[in-house]
């Protein structure tokens, strides 16, 4: 807009300069050009002004119809200046789209002509569209090209505006020192006389202070920075900062002040019909309800804001929107909803590597997944909480930053010494070397107390981040014991939860699932390196007449009876599982027939010669299946081998042991 502003001043001057000096004769072939020039510069003079009144839809139908002109008639400079207001115009009101499509033209005739500032600008506008719809990774590419551009072309103005943008996205990935040089080289740019944003800059400034929870410090360069957008002609500048100093009123939880301070910056994107401004200062004013309780209220904002965000494809805005809902839902008592929500958030968060929204988000979910019985879920998402908190409490950062601002202060008060010395060295001239004496005394005296005061601001400084500091390592020891009482006693409810998918409720040993799954594995391995191995299925006889007489509790003891006695028996290595009611399986890894068999008898003896007294006695009957010495064992073919030696173990008179007969019984392997 500055540069529109300068051209339409020369093109009246120019012709205000020819209606003067021109002779009669040419005069009226000059007044026709001149008046032509006028009208294309009162146009667009018109179409700036009804875009700062808030008629944006005005000002497009003149652009649109000078770059259709300018086009037909090959005035390259008017075309340039339409398409950069169209091109502007859709910006803000979040077509980016057709943003892309005017710079990448103009990008392709930059470097078709070689002109450094106009391919350098064409990169740096496509590096906002990134930024604005979060590709951090290529909007600092697009930004680095772009500068290293401006500076060969020595355009000290396109490298300013370029380091306020790049100090933004740096700031968005989290490399606080990054972006505090770049803003810091932009600022130093324009103290040169760069034309440069001001307003931008302090923004992004206070946005850096704001992400290192220094709320004195943001407010401070946000309110710079609303205080130069309202000196602008555009009314719309002033809507960003408003946007943020609503934010830290959030954050602080100052609800009322941020509600307002979102209503005039929703007030201005309406006017200017801003997509992206109404989407975020919508957001902040249903941050602001959900601070004041006015839940019904703050979830029609941030539907809203949701909306308009995935209108223009603003990622950021929207998981900021879902997540935000989520806490609505949280109060509403709608945990699933709010799990929902939170859920939703995160990848965006990730890919932006917003390292303290994703720390909110991760508490937010861990208690409502353990709620919902996700354990490894809760714990997974508490470590990478622990990971996350020791990040973001920035110690390293912080500490960085403090010395990169003490440097910046140090050489601000040398550089005034240094003009003070030269002040000095021009008086010795003009005056006597009494007075010259007591003027250098004088400045020197104040240099020093210049100095005095900066380095007694630093020092009071340098405590106030030193106790932010420790209060941020209190914290974090705070949050490493209470994340590790939860991980204890997640680990204990885990323990549990596996004990129960594993063991059998009523005898406490293996259940059928489980000692399958051990088989499968036993079995596997002995096919692979030729070991030996058995398998015992047993079987309690007559054991439905027990229960029909005495009753399903004693039949539950004479069970627990028989494991007791038949684990006083079963060796470390091998597992008993109950297989059904009064069946069970007995693994035995490196058994042959012969030891088998001599389990078997072992266990007849022991449980027929076990019962208690006010229980009846029970035999078993067993069948055993081991693996031959010339086959390749199948888990299935072994179950079966052994139930069919069981029943023949039955048929036989009970209370004994069968081997299977299609299983090669060689001792050998013993």
């Amino acid at each position: 807009m500055n540069a529109l502003a300068t051209l339409l001043a020369m093109l009246l001057g120019i012709s205000a300069v020819a209606q003067a000096d021109e002779p009669t004769a040419a005069k009226a072939a000059t007044e026709t050009t001149a008046t032509a020039g006028a009208t294309i510069a009162e146009r667009m003079a018109d179409a700036m002004q009804r875009v700062h009144a808030g008629d944006v839809l005005g000002a497009q139908q003149i652009w649109r119809a000078l770059a259709t002109e300018a086009q037909a008639s090959g005035d390259s400079q008017t075309l340039d200046h339409a398409e950069r207001a169209l091109a502007d115009i859709a910006f803000l009101r979040g077509h980016y789209a057709e943003v892309a499509q005017v710079y990448n033209g103009r990008l392709q005739r930059a470097r078709s002509n070689k002109d450094q500032r106009l391919e350098a600008d064409s990169l740096m506008q496509l590096a906002l569209i990134d930024r604005r719809q979060g590709r951090l990774a290529e909007a600092k590419a697009g930004l680095e090209a772009a500068l290293t551009l401006f500076r060969a072309a020595n355009d000290r103005s396109g490298e300013g505006e370029t380091l306020t943008h790049l100090g933004l996205v740096l700031l968005n990935q989290g490399a606080f020192v990054r972006a505090i040089e770049s803003l810091d080289a932009s600022l130093a740019l324009q103290r040169a006389g760069a034309a440069v944003s001001l307003d931008r800059t302090y923004q992004y400034l206070g946005l850096l202070y704001l992400g290192l929870r220094d709320y004195d410090e943001a407010s401070v360069h946000l309110t710079r920075a609303l205080d130069e957008a309202r000196r602008l002609p555009d009314p719309m500048r002033a809507s960003a900062p408003l946007g943020s100093l609503a934010r830290i009123a959030n954050d602080q939880g100052n609800h009322q002040a941020a509600l307002d301070y979102a209503a005039e910056a929703q007030a201005i994107s309406q006017r200017f019909e801003s997509t992206p401004g109404l989407s975020y200062s919508t957001l902040e004013r249903g941050r602001a309800l959900l601070g004041l309780n006015r839940l019904d209220e703050a979830q029609q904002a941030l539907e809203e804001s949701r909306a308009l965000s995935e209108s223009v494809d603003q990622h950021r805005t929207v998981a900021d929107a879902n997540f935000t809902l989520g806490r609505v839902a949280l109060k509403q008592g709608d945990n699933a909803e709010a799990l929902r929500l939170f859920e939703s958030a995160i990848p965006n968060y990730e890919a932006a590597s917003d390292v303290p929204q994703l720390l909110d988000a991760y508490r937010a979910m861990v208690p409502l997944l353990r709620e919902q019985g996700e354990l490894e879920r809760a714990i997974d998402l508490s470590v990478k909480g622990q990971a996350l908190l020791e990040k973001i409490s920035g110690r390293e950062s912080s500490r960085r930053i403090a010395l990169i601002e003490y440097r910046h202060q140090v050489e601000a008060s040398e550089r005034r010494i240094e003009e003070l010395a030269r002040e000095n060295e021009i008086n010795t001239l003009r005056l006597s070397k009494e007075e010259l004496r007591r003027r250098f005394g004088i400045g020197l005296i104040a240099g020093l107390i210049g100095v005095a005061a900066v380095l007694a601001w630093l020092y009071q400084r340098s405590r106030r981040i030193s106790a932010r500091l420790a209060q941020s390592n209190a914290q974090l020891v705070d949050s490493r014991r209470d994340l590790a009482a939860v991980n204890e006693s997640l680990a204990e409810k885990a323990q549990a939860l596996q004990v129960a998918a594993t063991s059998d409720a009523l005898t406490g040993i293996a259940n059928r699932r489980h000692v399958h799954d051990v088989l499968d594995k036993i079995v596997t391995s002995a096919n692979s390196h030729g070991r030996q191995m058995a398998i015992l299925m047993i079987d309690v006889d007559r054991f439905k007449p027990v229960n029909d007489r005495f009753g399903h509790g004693v039949g539950d003891r004479v069970l627990c009876r028989v494991v007791q006695s038949l684990q006083a028996l079963v060796p470390t290595q091998a597992l008993l599982g109950r297989y059904g009611g009064d069946e069970f399986l007995l693994v035995l890894p490196d058994f042959g027939l012969a030891r088998a068999q001599q389990f078997a008898d072992n266990a007849l003896t022991a449980v027929r010669n076990g019962h208690a007294a006010d229980e009846p006695p029970v035999t078993l009957s067993i069948g055993i299946a081991v693996r031959g010495r010339n086959e390749t064992a199948v888990s299935k073919q072994l179950i079966e081998a052994a139930d069919e030696a069981l029943y023949r173990a039955k048929a036989n008179g009970r209370d004994r042991a069968e081997s299977a007969t299609s299983i090669e019984p060689s001792d050998a392997w013993d």
